[in-house]
């Protein structure tokens, strides 16, 4: 079992946007909340299991959440990095409790997911201007600053403006992930052709540290190919769920992956250890005989790409990434 593991605590469903992409529909009306004596718990649980782990409080807005500051204080206490995320439109006053936690173990992670317009046109007016002037006021405290940007379709062409403007600020790193569209069979994709020109293009750009992935690069993954030895890499492939990253709801069922709905258990009434194993066990995916990518030189790399992908297109796991080229899907 992997023990350093990304631990997403969805404390809560409310969210003050709505925004077009959000993985967890965070719509207008959805208050589910977590209850924070029983997280307690289960952290404790998960100290003792995976303690290497990082905690993320996230949403919807977590800090809409009436004890967030709670949440954070007790991962603090019993982890070595913690993260809140945030769309930035916290109050001065939550800014003030944040704070004297920067200078420990917290780091506080902002979505900016375009320049001042197309930030705005995805996640209201007024939303960029509030990140910015917390990135200004939070300069000191930006080796715990984290920014994030979530690409799809819609803002892909002003990303690299983004990278220009972001030299200006103080921050540890940019997190750049593709959109995973809720439905692939009736939105956009951007190609992985175009996010790879993309890729290229921004990375030059940057004066600060990048954390952004290519898709489907074959250049990339043979050269990977020629120094790959199984007997001294460990191979986390696509996005980690299940084995590298997991994420419980405010009800503590748990998801490998946020783009599925297919819960493995609860985490709160369950054995923990146990739960954790049959989670790793449920994500140890390898492509299916009867799809493409079972006889593909690359799928020890790539494993078929996005399990939520293969399962909203063709029905079920392992059966490839629509992403590919080298899968042969249409609409």
């Amino acid at each position: 079992m992997i023990t350093n593991k990304d631990i997403y605590f969805i404390i809560t469903r409310s969210c003050n946007y709505q925004c077009p992409f959000c993985i967890r529909e965070n719509l207008k009306g959805n208050t589910a909340q977590m209850s924070y004596e029983k997280a307690s718990i289960v952290m404790s649980r998960l100290k003792e299991i995976v303690p290497e782990s990082t905690i993320i409080i996230t949403g919807g807005e977590p800090v809409m959440h009436k004890h967030w500051e709670l949440f954070v204080t007790k991962a603090m206490s019993l982890f070595k990095r913690v993260v809140l995320t945030s769309n930035g439109s916290f109050s001065r006053d939550i800014e003030n409790r944040i704070i004297p936690l920067l200078s420990k173990n917290l780091w506080l992670q902002f979505s900016l997911d375009g320049t001042e317009c197309v930030h705005d046109q995805l996640r209201g007016k007024g939303a960029y201007s509030k990140v910015i002037d917390k990135l200004k006021r939070l300069s000191d405290y930006g080796n715990h600053i984290v920014l994030s940007s979530t690409v799809g379709v819609r803002n892909i062409n002003d990303i690299r403006n983004l990278a220009v403007e972001l030299n200006n600020y103080s921050f540890s790193r940019w997190k750049i992930t593709e959109e995973l569209v809720i439905d692939p069979l009736t939105m956009n994709i951007v190609p992985n052709t175009e996010w790879n020109k993309m890729v290229d293009e921004v990375l030059p750009l940057c004066q600060f540290s990048v954390r952004v992935q290519k898709f489907f690069d074959f250049n990339l993954m043979e050269k990977f190919l020629n120094q790959y030895d199984p007997n001294k890499h460990h191979l986390i492939t696509k996005c980690g769920s299940g084995t590298k990253t997991f994420s419980i709801n405010p009800d503590f069922t748990v998801l490998a992956c946020t783009c599925l709905d297919d819960t493995i258990g609860n985490i709160y009434e369950d054995d923990t250890e146990n739960l954790l194993e049959r989670l790793e066990h449920h994500c140890s995916m390898s492509p299916s005989e009867d799809s493409v990518c079972y006889s593909c030189k690359y799928k020890e790399i790539c494993k078929g790409g996005c399990p939520g992908y293969s399962k909203k297109i063709f029905g079920k796991f392992n059966m490839g990434d629509i992403r590919c080229p080298k899968v042969n899907w249409h609409k």
